[in-house]
């Protein structure tokens, strides 16, 4: 039985799959670093072809993106290499190479124009995921990659062709499940309520964080370990404690989670805005990312909500006296047993903000994430208030300290800056935040803490209706009367007291 051999040449792995009657037969994958041992892709080759079942008279299809390996000067050159590795392996077969403009290529052809068949595999599977679903966006996450593909109408509509075309426009994101260092993917982690520099010694890979997370089998933990020890949970947990040059006699299970909780959510955030700083119209579905080992990413929803009540602690209270104490004691002693996440507010870090926006005339894009970051300083001086508090500044960080019995206290400048769900304005303060921050976690409730005394024009910003998501309850708790915090944390109201619109706690 003819049939046709699909292959994905890489510069650390090499896949195969043979194809016969429209059906895929059987496929198989090895890890295989080029740049170690050139001389090994020729059997590499054979050995993968003899292990598929194939037969002499079979064709095989090219992709590759191992011309970008170290071993070559220049691309030219290692597509020519992996052309006469095809050619000394099977060397009667019809081989053709499938290329960035969505053509097969003989050898000839692609040896004459290289850069068209460069790291064309992410048009191979873009053209197939169009067959299947016509309006998408794409995002194939690999060992070391992400490959990020607008599709509409059943075709790509990528702009870059080359990688570097695609580097510039966010549709190629050189971050993926198992090799990416993780000094590439965060420069800060949170280690018992304090944001701390993450080291650059390569001490632990993207594959330890989702090992520890549950997320990647170690089986499928294909390349070398940075420490060459077991790709298990416990020696993942013992890398990324050393993260911050630690070791796990210094830091329990509980920081290990959060450490790998916060490098998950940069690397999401990452690949989200990469899509986000491109030029595309958004898709209206996504297809499946396939995972570098199955990777799923988990999505928090209304059904199973992992936060109920969003705490907006206001920054006025920073300008009264007594109050922030009050309120501190106030959160301690009301909320636990309560899924509650911490939002701060503003207060005189914006007020900073807004002072230079008036004398040196910024701009209000630049005047918005100043006061974002002013944010961020509030959530601090929370966290190292509040107790058994966690910074975070995402939602896996949120669900870890959650499940840890720990208060997250959301530093939001990175999520925010990913996403940018809101004007550039100041109408829009930390309120209008908060209610973009429940709706984000599938959250019931937004309270409010205010300054006392705060006027009915000031209860809340002039976007606030608008962002805040339908069904979504909010109150406003004030410094005068923190004795109703208690009621307006509660998790399960009577129905008499549940309200879609806005009032004070009573």
């Amino acid at each position: 039985m003819n049939a046709v051999l699909g292959w994905d040449i890489g510069g650390v792995n090499t896949k195969a799959a043979r194809v016969a009657d429209a059906h895929v037969v059987a496929a198989r994958g090895a890890p295989y670093e080029l740049q170690r041992d050139p001389a090994a892709l020729v059997p590499l080759l054979a050995h993968l072809a003899n292990d598929l079942g194939a037969g002499p008279a079979d064709a095989h299809a090219v992709t590759m993106t191992a011309e970008l390996s170290q071993l070559f000067r220049t691309k030219r050159e290692g597509v020519w290499f992996v052309l006469d590795a095809i050619a000394a392996a099977f060397p009667n077969a019809c081989v053709r190479v499938w290329s960035v403009d969505a053509r097969w290529r003989t050898p000839a052809e692609a040896r004459r124009e290289p850069l068209a068949v460069a790291a064309a595999n992410w048009a191979a599977t873009a053209h197939l995921v169009g067959r299947q679903t016509a309006d998408c966006l794409l995002v194939d996450v690999g060992s070391t990659t992400t490959d990020i593909v607008p599709i509409r109408g059943g075709a790509p509509r990528a702009r870059g062709r080359t990688d570097v075309e695609r580097l510039q426009e966010g549709e190629l994101v050189y971050s993926g499940a198992l090799r990416t260092p993780v000094e590439a993917i965060a420069s800060t982690v949170p280690v018992r309520g304090h944001e701390t520099g993450v080291s650059a010694e390569g001490f632990a890979l993207a594959g330890d964080v989702h090992v520890w997370r549950g997320e990647l089998a170690p089986a499928d933990y294909s390349v070398p370990t940075p420490d060459g020890r077991p790709a298990t949970k416990q020696f993942a947990g013992e890398r990324l404690a050393r993260v911050v040059c630690a070791d796990r006699e210094m830091l329990d299970e509980t920081d290990i989670g959060l450490i790998a909780d916060a490098l998950w959510d940069a690397q999401v955030t990452r690949i989200a805005a990469a899509h986000a700083s491109g030029r595309h119209p958004r898709a209206r579905g996504a297809a499946r990312p396939r995972g570098g080992g199955g990777t799923a990413v988990p999505v928090m929803t209304h059904e199973t909500p992992v936060v109920h009540t969003v705490v907006k602690v206001g920054g006025g209270l920073l300008s009264r006296a007594g109050a922030f104490e009050l309120v501190i004691e106030a959160l301690t002693a009301f909320r636990r047993g309560r899924r509650l996440v911490v939002l701060p507010g503003g207060g005189p870090f914006a007020d900073a903000v807004r002072q230079v926006f008036k004398r040196i005339k910024i701009g209000e894009d630049a005047a918005h994430w100043m006061a974002v970051l002013g944010m961020d300083q509030y959530a601090h001086a929370l966290a190292a208030r509040l107790s058994d508090a966690a910074l975070v500044d995402g939602d896996g960080g949120i669900a870890a300290a959650l499940q840890a019995k720990r208060l997250p206290v959301l530093a939001p400048y990175r999520w925010l800056r990913a996403a940018d769900p809101l004007p550039h304005s100041w109408e829009v303060t930390s309120d209008s935040i908060a209610a973009w921050l429940a709706g984000q976690l599938g959250a019931r409730r937004v309270v409010l803490l205010k300054p006392a005394h705060a006027g009915p024009n000031k209860l809340v910003d002039a976007y606030f209706l608008r962002t805040l998501p339908q069904g979504v309850e909010h109150l406003v708790v004030t410094a005068d009367d923190l004795g109703q915090l208690d009621l307006a944390l509660r998790e399960d109201p009577p129905p008499d007291q549940r309200a879609g619109g806005g009032r004070r706690a009573s």
